[in-house]
């Protein structure tokens, strides 16, 4: 399975001659809220970890999370999007509701970093 936005092999490696370490490390760390080691084996990824761990990482995830397609969308439709992405997938309930879950939190952390909650 290959998911949009991870960084697999074959797209590390020119990836890695042309951008920095940190850049290499958003484009992996992105997708969604993050996916975990764990999760990534269950995916058939390689075995590493995709969560975001940087303030840059956490910036890029969290914004990609308000966008679909080219426009600008809000928290709770990137919610009802990963609703439907069950529908469609329901094998992967599992994931999004871990997603779900990272995302609220990652949420409140960039939040508190504003004082908006």
């Amino acid at each position: 399975m290959t998911l949009s936005g991870i960084l697999l092999p074959e797209r590390s490696f020119w990836l890695e001659k042309v951008f920095s370490p940190e850049i290499v490390l958003i484009t992996e760390r992105h997708f969604a809220a993050g996916i975990s080691r764990e999760e990534a084996i269950r995916l058939g990824l390689p075995p590493k970890d995709y969560l975001p761990v940087s303030l840059e990482e956490k910036i890029v995830c969290h914004a990609d999370n308000f966008t679909h397609g080219d426009r600008e969308i809000s928290f709770a439709a990137y919610l009802q999007k990963l609703d439907g992405f069950v529908q469609k997938n329901p094998g992967l309930k599992w994931l999004v509701e871990k997603t779900k879950l990272r995302a609220r939190r990652l949420k409140k952390e960039i939040e508190s970093w504003m004082n908006l909650n």
